[in-house]
């Protein structure tokens, strides 16, 4: 199966699309600065379009809910364990120093508010418009990376989103004044 026909898997109705632009790739990626000790999850990972570009870690997980894709993220990324799952579970049971998501925007949402009880030091993730992070400002600092939507993708997104990456905070341990 060749790219163009892997691609032609993705479903818009279901807001799949695979972010294929190599500049914008390489800037998820920088800004995900993974070390070769960290424990690196993607969900929403798709074909392994962004997977593929992602340095070699002490762990690589890749979480799709879509079944016709787990093969396929085998045979791209064959040093990634595939979880074909719901990864706002999955994420909840898995060790993560760097979360990477590029899911449809309702579900962004679902996963920002999990994010409090995650151990990951960085998540970078594509978000829409409509995504609050209020919630979250205490423990993560947000960074702006670079917007995306368009060409960008496999098939065009027809919508603008971002590429934002937050960025633990330190805090104090209890009793510290």
């Amino acid at each position: 199966m060749t790219d163009g026909e892997k691609i032609s898997l993705a479903r818009p109705e279901l807001d799949q699309y695979f972010l294929c632009d190599p500049q914008k790739i390489d800037l998820l990626v920088q800004a995900a600065g993974i070390l070769i000790t960290d424990d690196v999850i993607e969900i929403g990972a798709g074909i392994g379009t962004v997977a593929r570009h992602l340095p070699l870690p002490r762990s690589l997980t890749l979480v799709e809910l879509d079944a016709r894709f787990t093969e396929i993220l085998k045979k791209n990324v064959p040093q990634a364990r595939v979880i074909q799952g719901d990864a706002l579970t999955v994420i909840t049971e898995l060790p993560c120093d760097v979360l990477i998501s590029n899911l449809p925007s309702s579900i962004t949402q679902k996963v920002i508010e999990k994010l409090p009880g995650l151990p990951a030091r960085t998540v970078v993730m594509a978000t829409g418009d409509n995504n609050s992070f209020e919630n979250i400002r205490k423990y993560y600092s947000c960074e702006f990376i670079v917007s995306i939507g368009g060409g960008d993708f496999q098939p065009p997104q027809p919508v603008q989103s971002h590429i934002i990456k937050l960025t633990r905070r330190i805090t104090e341990p209890r009793g510290a004044h």
